[in-house]
């Protein structure tokens, strides 16, 4: 009786101790999941950051105007190529610009000067949104992929909140 007692203790402590095994492992699998998409999230906003500022779309508008269609299609195609491969609702700002900009092509091919300048302006507005927003997730977040991951997939973030009152904006 009190070697089988031993035995169910013996094999429940074994249980045990595998059980916590499967949970270490599974805990350390899951952050480095989420580190991976963290730093995929932190990498898709820099690289569209990068891009989509004010400085350089002022500069390509100015291209396009002056006559340079084929830099402002090279920089719309990145645009969009970028833009296309974030998710959630800060990727379909992006792709709001990116129609934008498809939209200012569609003026030039129809010579409205002044619509372009004035669908510059609004989209240079957007941008200006754009780049404060990711100002900010970068000043919160650093390069902290795990902290990246968890803000932006929290609807209830700090981050998340600081997004939806600037897109906002957007909605007007």
């Amino acid at each position: 009786m009190a070697q089988k007692k031993n035995i169910i203790i013996i094999l429940l402590l074994l249980f045990g101790f595998i059980s916590l095994y499967f949970n270490i492992h599974l805990f350390n699998e899951n952050k480095s999941i989420k580190s991976m998409v963290g730093r995929d999230y932190f990498n898709q906003h820099a690289e569209a950051n990068s891009i989509v500022n004010v400085v350089v779309f002022e500069k390509k508008v100015s291209e396009l105007l002056d006559g340079d269609v084929k830099s402002y299609d090279v920089y719309r195609t990145r645009v969009n190529s970028v833009v296309s491969n974030i998710k959630g609702s800060v990727g379909g700002y992006y792709n709001r610009i990116a129609l934008s900009l498809d939209e200012i092509a569609s003026l030039y091919e129809k010579g409205d000067i002044k619509a372009i300048e004035v669908k510059a302006e609004y989209t240079k507005s957007k941008i200006i949104v754009m780049n404060e927003i990711y100002s900010k997730m970068e000043e919160t977040l650093g390069l902290e992929d795990v902290k990246w991951y968890g803000e932006l997939t929290n609807s209830n973030s700090e981050i998340n909140n600081f997004i939806n009152d600037k897109f906002e904006f957007f909605n007007k």
